[in-house]
């Protein structure tokens, strides 16, 4: 969702790139059908419509709470 952001801040606010940062973390790109692009250091703009935020059926399966397979091992292991 964050390129989204940044993509709206460019066009519609600052339409600059001066002094304009935005974290990526890439560790959880694998969980969504459509995760972000980059590309020399520069965000890609999504060709999908929507917010590229529709996870995949297994990540929702392991990470739905309460009842995700996630959730289930974190409460038997005493954690």
């Amino acid at each position: 969702m964050v390129q989204h952001l940044q993509i709206f801040d460019y066009v519609c606010v600052s339409q600059s790139l001066h002094n304009r940062l935005i974290e990526f973390v890439d560790q959880e790109t694998s969980h969504f059908f459509y995760p972000v692009r980059i590309e020399n250091a520069h965000y890609i703009a999504p060709k999908e419509p929507g917010y590229s935020t529709e996870l995949k059926p297994a990540s929702r399966a392991e990470f739905n709470y309460p009842n995700g397979t996630w959730y289930w091992y974190q409460q038997n292991q005493g954690r």
